[in-house]
C-alpha cells in the first residue's frame, strides 16, 4: 500500500459516501489501496466539509428569507400609502404645527418660512434601501412604478395645495377677527384646529356639489364656545369676538368657493382615489403570493 497518496476532495466525498452506504472501512482501503487509517481520516475531514456546505446554505437560505421579508414589508408600504390622508388633517398643519415637520400615511409635510414641501421618503436607510431593491427586482411591473410615481406626484401636489389653503383660511380668520390661531389642546383664547379644518372642508363641499353649504348655518355660539355640530372652533370669553369668528368662519367658505386651488384640490382629490384601486389591487397581488420575484444588486 502507497503511504503518502494525495487524496482529492472527490475520493474523500466518495468515501464519506460509501462509508453511508454501510461499505466496511478496510474494503474501501483495499480497492484504493491506502490503509483504513487514512481512509477514517478522510471521511471524518469529508464530514466537516459536508457540514460547512450545509451551514453555508442554510444561511444563504435564511439571507434569502429575511430579504424576502424585508421585500414584502416594503411592497406592503408601498401599497398602503396609496391611501391620501384626509383633507381635514392637512388643512391645519402650517397654523399648528408643533415642529417643522408631519407625517401621515407616509407622507412627509416639511414646513420652513411659510412654505410646505410633501414627499414620500422612507425613514431611514436601510429602509430607503429596501425600497430601492423593492422596484429592481419588480421591473418587470414598470407601467405600475410609473402609476404609483403619478399618484405621488400628484398627492405632494394636493398635500401641498391643502396646507397652503388651510394657511390662507387662518390667514383671513385673523385678518376678519381679534383671536389667533391657538391650538385646542392648550384650551386659551382663540380659533383652533376644527375652525380651519371646517371651514376648509365646508369651501370644498360646495365646489363639489355646486351649492352653497348649508352646515354653516349650524354654527352655534354656547357659553365660551363657537361651536359647529358639536366640534368647538373658536373660544373666548369676549362675546364681540366669538361673533366675529362666526363671520369669518362663513366667510372663508364663501371666498374660497371661487379659489382656483379649491377647485384643483377637489379634481385631484377625485382622481387619487381612481388611480389607487388598480395600483392597490397589482400589489396585494404580489404580497398575497408571498415571495419577490426577479432579482436585485443585493441577491443578484
Amino acid at each position: 500500500m502507497t503511504r503518502h497518496k494525495r487524496i482529492t476532495q472527490v475520493q474523500r466525498s466518495n468515501w464519506l459516501r460509501q462509508a453511508r452506504s454501510g461499505t466496511p472501512l478496510h474494503e474501501i482501503a483495499e480497492v484504493e489501496k491506502v490503509r483504513p487509517a487514512t481512509v477514517k481520516a478522510n471521511i471524518e475531514i469529508a464530514r466537516q466539509e459536508l457540514e460547512k456546505q450545509d451551514a453555508r446554505k442554510n444561511l444563504l437560505r435564511d439571507a434569502m428569507v429575511r430579504h424576502n421579508e424585508q421585500l414584502l414589508s416594503a411592497a406592503v408600504e408601498v401599497r398602503d400609502q396609496l391611501r391620501f390622508p384626509p383633507e381635514e388633517r392637512l388643512f391645519p398643519v402650517a397654523c399648528f404645527q408643533g415642529s417643522s415637520r408631519a407625517t401621515l400615511v407616509g407622507l412627509s409635510i416639511r414646513l420652513q418660512d411659510g412654505a410646505s414641501a410633501a414627499s414620500f421618503e422612507p425613514e431611514g436607510e436601510e429602509r430607503k434601501r429596501v425600497h430601492e431593491l423593492l422596484r429592481q427586482h419588480l421591473a418587470d411591473k414598470r407601467q405600475m412604478w410609473r402609476n404609483v410615481d403619478r399618484w405621488r406626484a400628484d398627492s405632494i401636489t394636493l398635500a401641498e395645495l391643502c396646507v397652503g389653503l388651510g394657511r390662507k383660511a387662518c390667514d383671513r380668520a385673523t385678518e376678519l377677527t381679534h383671536l389667533r390661531p391657538v391650538s385646542a389642546d392648550l384650551g386659551k383664547e382663540g380659533f383652533n384646529e376644527e375652525f380651519i379644518s371646517w371651514a376648509c372642508r365646508l369651501a370644498l363641499d360646495s365646489v363639489r356639489t355646486g351649492r352653497p353649504s348649508r352646515s354653516a348655518g349650524n354654527l352655534r355660539i354656547v357659553e365660551d364656545q363657537l361651536q359647529l355640530d358639536g366640534a368647538h372652533l373658536a373660544k373666548s370669553a369676549t362675546r364681540k369676538y366669538l361673533n366675529e369668528a362666526a363671520t369669518a368662519f362663513r366667510r372663508v367658505i364663501d371666498e374660497f368657493v371661487d379659489l382656483p386651488e379649491a377647485h384643483e384640490i377637489v379634481k385631484l382629490s377625485s382622481s387619487l382615489g381612481h388611480d389607487a384601486a388598480s395600483i392597490r389591487t397589482e400589489l396585494t397581488d404580489v404580497i398575497l403570493y408571498g415571495l419577490i420575484s426577479g432579482t436585485c444588486s443585493v441577491c443578484g
